[in-house]
């Protein structure tokens, strides 16, 4: 018989145990316990304002900009002559997640304007 319960109030942090019963009759508590980390990427170590252009400041708000690529694999009678990597054309081949954060940011940018003129009109 195999149980795991947690111990505390749940979460991948919190130990669980698990207990299990020898044929002897002994029960056997083993601990197990899950960490979880977090590696926040793209944020610069250290900012300086020498090398500050829009290009940088886009980069370090909404991340590189990446658009879709794909693999194309050029085969003659069955055999493979060249593979190479390409953008997808067109607006299929776009980052649309980035573009609609970009678009999003601005809107709320906006808005967030419009209420202080409001408020110190």
């Amino acid at each position: 018989m195999d149980l795991d319960t947690p111990a505390g109030p749940g979460g991948l942090d919190s130990p669980t145990y698990g207990v299990a019963e020898t044929p002897a009759g002994d029960i056997i508590i083993e601990e197990h316990s899950y960490t979880r980390t977090v590696d926040i990427l793209g944020l610069p170590v250290s900012f300086s304002l020498d090398d500050l252009t829009m290009r940088s400041a886009l980069a370090a708000i909404f991340g590189e900009y990446t658009p879709k690529t794909q693999t194309v694999s050029t085969y003659y009678d069955g055999q493979l002559l060249d593979t190479s990597t390409e953008y997808v054309p067109g607006v299929a081949g776009m980052d649309m997640e980035w573009i609609a954060g970009v678009i999003v940011f601005t809107v709320l940018l906006y808005c967030f304007m419009k209420l202080l003129g409001g408020v110190f009109k």
